[in-house]
Order: C-alpha cells, then structure tokens, then sequence
C-alpha cells in the first residue's frame, strides 16, 4: 500500500533530480497561452523538486487560476494543498489508480524532464557549441527542420537558412500510444525517420480530435517501403479544443502538440522547403565534427555526378547496391550491362550522357540537403535539385558498408526521382 503523495513524488521528483543538472536558465520573451502554460507548470514541477511544497502550490493556483480547464494543473494544486494543508493522506492501491491519473502523472515526469528552455520561443541556441547531428546539411533549398525527440516528448524547431542551424522553439508534444519505431498498420507507434510535409489540413475540415489542423506527413516514404514499413495518415496535429494537452503517449501514431503550437508553426514554415525527422534518439555534435560529415557527403555526391557525367559505369555499379542499380540504370535510360564508356573519350561520353547526366553537370552543391535517418542503422538520406528551373528533385538513401569486406564504402541503397517543386 502507497500513499497518492508517495506514488506522485516518486514518480515526478526522481526523474526531475535525474535530469535537473542539465537544464538550462528559463527564457525571456514574449509570451502566448500555450508558453505561458508550459512555463507555470515548469516552476510548480521545479518547486516540488526543492520541496518548497509552500511556492509549488501557490505557483499551482496561479496555473489553475489561468487555465481552469487545464487537467494537470488541477492535478498539481490538489496535492500541493494537500501537502502544505496537512490533510491526511488516503491509501490507495497501484491497481486502483484511474487511467487518467496515471496519464496526468505520466505528462508531469515528461514535462519535468524537459529544460526550461522547452517553454517557448528562445532566440538563440542556448548551446552554440553543439548542433543536431542528424542535420548533416540543409542546403538551400530547406528554410525549417522540425526536429522531434519522441523519447523526452519535445520538438524542436530550427532555422536553417543560416550558416548553422538555430533553435527558435522548443515545447511539449505527446505521441504514439505504444511508443515509436512504427513498423506496421495498426501498431499505434509513431514512425522514426526524415520526411516531407505534402499538405495542410484546416480545423473545419477535421473532427475536433485534431484540434486547429494537421500537418500531413509522407509516411511511409520510399524508404520506408524498402524497409517494409507499413500504415499511413501520419500527422502533426492538435489536441481537442476543450483540452490543453494530451498525455505524452496518447496517439494512435501521430504526433501532438497544443493548438497554438500547431498554428504558430504552421503560420510559420513554407511547408515545401520544410523537413521533418521524428528521432528516437537525438544525438549532438560540434560545429566541427558536423562540418567533417559535410565534406564527407559532398564528396560522395561528387563521385555520384562524376560517375553520371563520364558514364562509368563499372564505378556506378560499385556506388549502387545490387537491389538499388537495376531501377537506377532503367529509370535512366541505361543497360544495367552497358560496357564501361572510356573516360578518356569524351566524345563518346558525351554521346551517351542520360538527360540525367547533364542536368547533374549543371547544378552547384548549395542545393544539396543531407540527413542522417534515425532508426536505420546509419542510413543517409541526400536530396537535391536539378534540370531546368531546378523541378526535379532527386533523393539518395546511403549506407556505409562496415562489414569485413565492406571497408567502410558508401553504397545507394536507393533512388528517387520526381518532378516536384520540393
């Protein structure tokens, strides 16, 4: 038998005193309801991890005495007033707790293990030195990366039409049911991967369970196919107007945020030139070491394009794997068996360059975008744009062989060609 103060401060205090060395100092700004919300939770968690119990409740009524409808708030002044009123304490059971409660208490110590900073907008990277190391690349042609950590339950978002990425927001989102790693239909996960957003839905278009709108994602993707990955209708959405959040595993895939949220960040992406990777775990790198990686992706690109544009074949052959060059031979125009074109005459060469080949001599790297994909086994998910007004769009899925005969080579294990203006 446990006391319900028990259940809830051990449930909450331990993972807050886990992760409080890491927090970073709360930012300053303007502030919207959604901001303002996550804020005032943040300081009530923060008391009851100092076990000030006396500021966590009056810092509760505050939180209840702007959002009424707000269910965690009302969770947290319930029992800070019943610890600094010295009620006593009901006994209950563990298999007694609702599954509401047990929900509340799961969004409380996901909301306590997130940094300060998670609460709003901030205008600069609270950590210079470090860098998402799954933006390997952006490019020109990608404005906004939303970055999503489904393990600690938060997005970020990051500008990146500048020389390195920079983090303008960072809040509380909840996701799939029975976690992440979607695989199949029906598995209520949330998928892990890079992908494109192909469309907005409105509020009015959609049942209330979305609340303002939903961001469309292309899931599965072709690399998800590949993968044998199954399912659809993954979205970036909102929670019911008459709530403020939802549990940090509440969907059947898809990922949530409150509705403002949502609307800010729909109002402020160009949904084309915007990137989404949902990642079960965010790693961080140096300015540095991101830009060896860089050097690293260009310089296989440039083996892929000069490949292409010399027609050697017998080096495209050992670039693509055996399942990726078949389909890339064919959508170019080529025989897989095509005899190896002579690098030394150009004339022939050129006389047998694909449409593809010459649009690839023409386009500068600065269109070049290059993610690490999580959750497969370090597969490199490189776009860019080319042909005439930059219409196609191709992508490369990579993966670096490292087994006793691989010798750390970079392999396609994929291609994707279309005409699009993404």
């Amino acid at each position: 038998m446990t006391t319900t103060m028990t259940l809830f401060r051990c449930l909450l205090v331990f993972v807050c005193l886990l992760h409080n060395a890491a927090v970073n100092a709360e930012p300053h700004g303007s502030i919207d309801a959604s901001v303002a919300l996550d804020q005032q939770t943040q300081k009530v968690l923060q008391s009851i991890v100092d076990g000030d119990w006396s500021t966590a409740n009056l810092e509760a009524k505050k939180l209840t005495d702007r959002f009424p409808d707000y269910a965690l708030g009302k969770l947290l002044h319930a029992e800070t007033l019943q610890v600094t009123a010295g009620l006593p304490l009901k006994h209950i059971s563990t298999d007694r707790l609702s599954l509401n409660y047990i929900s509340l208490l799961l969004e409380a110590q996901a909301r306590a293990a997130q940094p300060p900073a998670v609460a709003g907008s901030i205008t600069d990277n609270s950590d210079a030195s470090n860098l998402p190391a799954s933006l390997i690349r952006t490019g020109s042609t990608v404005d906004h990366v939303i970055l999503v950590d489904l393990k600690r339950s938060y997005l970020m978002l990051f500008d990146t039409s500048t020389d390195e990425p920079r983090l303008v927001k960072r809040h509380y989102i909840a996701s799939g049911l029975a976690g992440f790693d979607k695989r199949v239909e029906g598995d209520l996960k949330t998928p892990i991967g890079v992908y494109n957003i192909h469309g907005f839905r409105s509020d009015r278009s959609l049942p209330d369970l979305y609340g303002s709108g939903a961001l469309m994602l292309d899931y599965p993707n072709s690399l998800d196919k590949m993968l044998g990955r199954t399912g659809s209708g993954i979205w970036l959405h909102g929670v019911p107007h008459a709530q403020k959040s939802r549990s940090p595993r509440s969907s059947e895939g898809c990922v949530t945020m409150a509705n403002d949220y949502l609307t800010e960040l729909h109002q402020t992406i160009d949904l084309q030139s915007t990137r989404v990777i949902l990642s079960d775990n965010v790693q961080w790198t140096t300015p540095a070491q991101l830009a060896s990686k860089q050097a690293q992706q260009i310089e296989l690109f440039e083996q892929y394009r000069q490949a292409w544009t010399k027609m050697d074949v017998n080096t495209l052959q050992a670039i693509y794997n055996d399942g990726a060059w078949p389909l890339a031979a064919k959508q170019h125009g080529l025989n897989a068996n095509l005899k190896r074109v002579s690098q030394n005459n150009e004339a022939i060469a050129a006389s047998a360059q694909s449409k593809h080949a010459q649009t690839l001599a023409k386009i500068t790297t600065d269109t070049l975008a290059v993610f690490e994909v999580p959750g497969t086994d370090g597969i490199v998910q490189m776009s860019f744009r080319h042909g005439e007004k930059n219409v196609t769009h191709t992508t490369l899925y990579w993966r670096q062989l490292n087994d006793a005969h691989g010798d750390g080579q970079w392999q396609i294990v994929q291609e994707l060609n279309r005409n699009s203006s993404i």
